[in-house]
């Protein structure tokens, strides 16, 4: 822990491997799947405009949120900061996609993009900065979205390729964001300091 708290401090980012177990991964890779399909049949939304031809699970999933909170502390070591959550967000990429070079708005002051699954014969790497990184499942990047930049280049492998890949973001609770505690969403709040017992108190 203390040479990623080390690393992220001067970076900026990290790469942490094992961040997930990698039946936990893969579980979640396939309740991607199996949501997108739910979602799809219902006519909900599964795009954002940010990669409109990738599928995307939001927040609001209980899978997914219950993992996450439970992930605040682990984020708490590993970076160094007294972290609080804002919100968590899934997406299974196909061939063809690319994400452009950004940095991220408040909310995701700092974040974890963690790999869940993909396709064989193809590992499409992440950017983060200076940083280039081909993750095996279960692996992460840690980084602080608002400050550094990151993308990835265009996907060009099969047809039937898929990157099941999810993030966590988070807040630092002394910072100067740490308004976004939630990602502002009062019916958040409630839920997940209810359930979790956190204390927003500076």
């Amino acid at each position: 822990m203390e040479s990623s708290i080390k690393t992220f401090e001067k970076q900026g980012y990290a790469l942490i491997k094992n961040f997930l177990p990698k039946d936990v991964a893969l579980f979640l890779s396939d309740y991607l799947k199996v949501r997108k399909e739910i979602k799809q049949a219902a006519g909900e939304q599964t795009t954002d405009p940010q990669i409109p031809d990738a599928s995307c699970i939001f927040s609001q999933e209980p899978v997914l949120e219950t993992l996450y909170l439970q992930y605040t502390e682990k984020m708490k070591e590993l970076t160094g900061v007294d972290v609080l959550p804002t919100y968590i967000y899934a997406r299974i990429y196909q061939n063809g996609n690319e994400l452009h070079p950004h940095k991220d708005r408040p909310s995701c002051e700092i974040s974890a993009t963690i790999k869940l699954d993909e396709s064989e014969n193809y590992t499409w790497p992440i950017c983060v900065e200076e940083g280039s990184f081909k993750l095996d499942v279960g692996d992460a990047v840690i980084y602080r979205g608002c400050d550094v930049l990151h993308w990835r280049d265009k996907c060009e492998a099969d047809e039937d390729y898929f990157l099941s890949q999810m993030f966590m973001h988070f807040i630092d609770k002394n910072g100067p964001y740490a308004e976004y505690v939630f990602d502002k969403i009062p019916a958040r709040q409630f839920v997940l300091t209810k359930c979790m017992g956190l204390s927003l108190q500076h």
